[in-house]
């Protein structure tokens, strides 16, 4: 017990001394596998101190909204859900092609259309997180 928390302590004090985009990159991949082990609200929280460093970039803060979207979604909050996508296509993200899809996705869960397996296999193309899949949670 007292080596896993010495662990994190180590791990923290890497990320807070570490480049912007490195602190965000850091904790977003660790906010992934907080919610592969199913800890929904740690990697909630780790996605929140992500957005919250003032360089991240916009193609951070697509990942990261996609994200709490997706895990929104999981926990039943449709409007965090809607919240959060909303708040992806404000973030001024360049890939057209995404930010249509997004907003198409955005539509079609207002209506009610498509299983939630489908939304949240399309929210994990979107999220474009090199290769870690979100799809199955």
């Amino acid at each position: 017990m007292l080596e896993s928390s010495i662990s994190l302590l180590d791990e923290a004090v890497e990320v807070k001394n570490a480049d912007p985009n490195d602190q965000v990159s850091a904790l977003f991949h660790r906010a992934i596998t907080k919610y592969e082990q199913n800890d929904k609200d740690a990697a909630l929280e780790d996605l929140m101190a992500a957005n919250q460093i003032s360089e991240v970039g916009v193609d951070w803060k697509w990942k990261i909204y996609l994200l709490v979207g997706q895990i929104k979604l999981d926990l039943l909050d449709f409007q965090g859900y809607v919240d959060s996508l909303n708040a992806a296509l404000k973030a001024g993200y360049d890939n057209q092609g995404k930010v249509d899809n997004a907003r198409l996705l955005l539509e079609r869960s207002r209506f009610g259309l498509g299983s939630t397996e489908g939304i949240r296999h399309e929210l994990a193309r979107l999220i474009d997180n090199e290769g870690v899949d979100t799809s199955h949670k």
